[in-house]
């Protein structure tokens, strides 16, 4: 449930840990249902569940204004191996949010940890987001990015040996693209 009652934003579930699909809202959901392993949740499996998860979202908002900002979170590559598999299921879930909400912002947030044991996120690391937004820009979809810094100096910093020169090296391949990075987060 949500009681928003003010500008909110809509963090969705973000496959870190073990759930139960307990949910009312997940009734007649049966891809959403059964897209998991383990009980960690397989985001973005097919177009089936990119097509239930907006009517999830539906059915999680009604009766209230709708999200300033819907965050979601990458596939794992295990299943969806490459930025065309994952963009063409998530443009189900555009086209039908931006019929419903055509002010509201859905962005992505890059991911690195996890209790999921099939493997990394397909969006983590530098590259991996730079991929990301050429592909946007290529197919002109509205989704944006937000940055989790921590996550990403995760990916591309080992043993946490962070020196100035490793942050900036990090970041500056980004600076061509800010204009896909809607927000950060620093923690």
């Amino acid at each position: 449930k949500i009681n928003p009652n003010m500008k909110y934003s809509l963090h969705t579930e973000y496959s870190y840990l073990r759930r139960k699909f307990s949910s009312e809202l997940l009734d007649g959901l049966n891809v959403i249902n059964n897209a998991h392993k383990g009980h960690i949740p397989l985001l973005w499996y097919n177009k089936k569940w990119s097509e239930e998860f907006s009517v999830f979202i539906e059915k999680l908002t009604e009766n209230h204004q709708p999200p300033e900002n819907i965050e979601i979170h990458p596939p794992f590559i295990d299943y969806c191996s490459n930025m065309s598999t994952f963009l063409e299921t998530y443009k189900v879930f555009e086209n039908k949010i931006k019929e419903l909400y055509p002010d509201t912002n859905v962005i992505i947030e890059n991911r690195s940890g996890t209790q999921y044991s099939g493997g990394n996120f397909l969006i983590s690391d530098l590259d991996s987001i730079v991929n990301l937004i050429k592909s946007l820009e290529q197919d002109k979809l509205k989704l944006r990015v937000v940055l989790d810094v921590i996550q990403l100096f995760s990916s591309e910093i080992k043993e946490y040996n962070f020196t100035e020169k490793k942050i900036k090296d990090t970041l500056r391949p980004l600076k061509p693209y800010m204009k896909y990075i809607s927000g950060i987060h620093i923690w």
